[in-house]
């Protein structure tokens, strides 16, 4: 679950960026690591914020 690809994204990561909210929830529900940075040192967290996933960022926060 905590697999990370070449730019040092797991799935929480994707999920994140790609606004998928009940894929977060899956994943946090199975101990997906959110304290986990890409190479460029961002969390899953911060790439939902970025995108404007606010649903996302609360539901990440509450689960940190």
């Amino acid at each position: 679950i905590d697999f990370q690809n070449d730019v040092g994204h797991g799935a929480i990561h994707k999920a994140a960026w790609y606004g998928q909210f009940e894929a977060c929830k899956m994943l946090v529900e199975h101990n997906a690591r959110l304290d986990t940075p890409d190479k460029q040192g961002c969390l899953p967290i911060q790439l939902a914020k970025e995108k404007g996933y606010h649903e996302i960022v609360s539901y990440l926060q509450a689960a940190m």
